[in-house]
């Protein structure tokens, strides 16, 4: 504008000390940021003193504040005082950068908690957010009983995240606390914690804590909730030493009146207490669950809390009992969660009943069903068999079914695949595959028809529209480049494939297999998107093997759904409104 006023642009070269000290106070941020910089790499004699004396003055300008204390930090030389006084400030930027600095340094201070607590109590959420990161950093140390009070009132997930952060750095103690409240809304936090006492614990540890819940607990919900995650985490590991105290403990959930409660406890005493001391009370509430599962006016949650313990129990009669609800009337939520409870089981009776259940339920169920079968060596092996011997009709699997056993990272699974599993065209076939069916393609198509082979076969991978899941490229806009374009990269999908979507095979150390694209990435876990878009954590201290297959996700052999459907598929993907890519 024609009025603006000129700001000096000082030339920062050959500047002394307190040149650069003054360009912090600059209007001009790329001014600040290049006599940071110099300030950093020159480290001039006196420019820590002079940049702990702003950082302390309430008088001085937040930019020259947060500029002076970020300088002390990269050049490692931010003592706590100043910053804590900053932290204390009554301008909300300065006192969130100040925590941050607190969170950043390399030493634990030890005269910040008084700051950090007023810092927790801001009615500011940066400031809030900021204050727990110090604490989450192991750079500032609070009673956990302020953080868990704090929690329920946390209005948005980064400050749940950075709370449950602060939580980790003293597991047990802020468990102890959450659980002398009654206070369902700390479920997050005290789930979080949980997973990671169990990381990290030893199978003596986490006797001790059930010991522990059930002498100090105030809600049996809560407690429910923690045995449910002891199933689903640590159910295969080593059973804590059976002890008088554990016993108690575990006799104690047994008979409570809280039915959740109950049903939680039951697989770790069928499980654990292998001299059978609790044998009475174990069959009374096995009696129990196989009757209430049948219970048509149960809810659905409940359904699947008691299915999940049946199949855990691993006796046989109580997985066939669990089992009989995939092919009976229910959601297809409730039947992914027991599928995913009988992939997890050892029993081969858990086994067996996929193998039955999987004619019977629906493509989803069963793309479900192929995702478990794939994971283990022993499973896939048994699921060919059971296409062998004729159990399981071949032609019923998906061509991702089928590739998911034929490009199988266990070499087992994946050699019997392709001797027992139809085999997709090799490159010169493809080609001829194009060229005869691109006549059919390029014709009318039944775009109903099409939506429906779609919504079977490619929304578990392809976003188009309001369907399907986001693992693979999202397919809006695509039909602009036509059916015969497209047919290309359906027979032949590893002509060409973007890094981002090459799939990636990962070995786990207790042996299981799996298959995605890398969603997040972080040094201590992989996110893998899977089919379906489920994301998968796995820890990588747990990976044994991790191989970029340079290939795509989408299987081979589409080109099996013969020329008509794939006409009316690439009908129904052109059909739809979106702009080219």
């Amino acid at each position: 504008h024609k009025d603006a006023k000129q700001i000096d642009v000082p030339n920062l070269q050959n500047a002394s000390l307190a040149d650069l000290a003054r360009a912090l106070h600059s209007p001009n941020r790329m001014v600040r940021m290049h006599a940071m910089r110099l300030l950093v790499e020159n480290n001039p004699a006196g420019a820590q003193p002079l940049l702990s004396e702003i950082v302390k003055s309430e008088s001085e300008s937040s930019e020259a504040r947060i500029h002076a204390m970020w300088t002390l930090e990269q050049m490692n030389a931010a003592d706590e005082s100043p910053i804590t006084l900053a932290a204390n400030s009554s301008k909300p930027e300065v006192a969130r950068n100040a925590f941050l600095v607190l969170a950043a340094l390399q030493k634990g201070p030890s005269q910040s908690s008084q700051a950090v607590l007023k810092g927790l109590a801001s009615e500011n959420d940066a400031v809030k957010l900021a204050a727990l990161r110090a604490v989450a950093s192991g750079n500032a140390t609070v009673d956990p009983k302020i953080v868990v009070a704090l929690f329920p009132s946390l209005n948005n997930g980064w400050s749940q995240s950075a709370a449950i952060a602060a939580a980790n750095t003293n597991p047990k103690g802020y468990l102890d606390v959450a659980l002398s409240q009654n206070d369902g809304s700390l479920k997050p936090l005290i789930a979080a914690v949980v997973r990671t006492l169990l990381e990290k614990a030893d199978s003596s540890e986490i006797g001790k804590l059930v010991i522990s819940m059930a002498n100090n607990s105030r809600s049996d919900e809560l407690s429910a909730s923690i045995l449910e995650l002891i199933q689903k985490e640590y159910l295969a590991k080593p059973a804590p030493a059976w002890s008088g105290d554990l016993k108690n403990a575990l006799s104690q959930f047994l008979l409570s009146k809280t039915e959740s409660l109950r049903i939680s406890a039951v697989p770790l005493v069928a499980r654990w207490d292998t001299a059978r001391t609790l044998k009475p009370e174990l069959d009374e509430n096995i009696g129990w669950l196989n009757h209430q599962i049948t219970d048509p006016s149960l809810s659905e949650d409940k359904k699947i809390q008691i299915a999940v313990s049946l199949i855990n129990v691993a006796q046989p009669e109580s997985i066939i009992a669990a089992s009989k609800l995939l092919t009976a009337n229910g959601s297809e939520r409730l039947k992914m969660q027991i599928i995913a409870a009988l992939g997890n089981s050892p029993s081969r009776t858990s086994l067996e009943q996929l193998i039955i259940a999987f004619a019977k339920v629906s493509n989803r169920a069963q793309s479900a069903i192929v995702d478990q079968m794939a994971k283990r060596s022993e499973l896939g092996l048994a699921f060919l068999n059971a296409v062998k011997d004729g159990v399981i009709d071949a032609k019923k699997l998906t061509p991702a079914e089928t590739d998911r056993f034929r490009t199988n990272p266990d070499k087992a699974v994946s050699q019997a695949a392709r001797i027992i599993l139809p085999r997709p065209a090799s490159s010169a076939d493809k080609e001829a595959l194009v060229t005869q069916l691109t006549p059919i393609v390029t014709q009318k198509g039944d775009i109903r028809h099409g939506q429906e082979i779609f919504e079977a076969n490619c929304a578990i991978c392809h976003k188009l529209g309001s369907l399907g899941k986001e693992v693979g490229p999202a397919l809006d806009g695509m039909g602009t480049h036509g059916p015969a374009a497209l047919l290309v990269h359906i027979v032949d999908p590893n002509r060409e494939v973007d890094p981002s979507f090459q799939a990636i095979n990962i070995e786990t150390k207790d042996g299981e297999q799996y298959v995605g694209v890398v969603a997040r990435e972080n040094s201590d876990s992989v996110i893998l998107r899977v089919g379906g878009g489920a994301e998968v954590e796995l820890k990588k201290a747990q990976i044994k093997n991790r191989v970029n297959t340079l290939r795509s996700l989408m299987p081979e052999g589409m080109e099996a759904l013969g020329g008509p459907a794939l006409r009316d598929l690439l009908a129904f993907i052109c059909d739809q409104p979106g702009k080219k890519p």
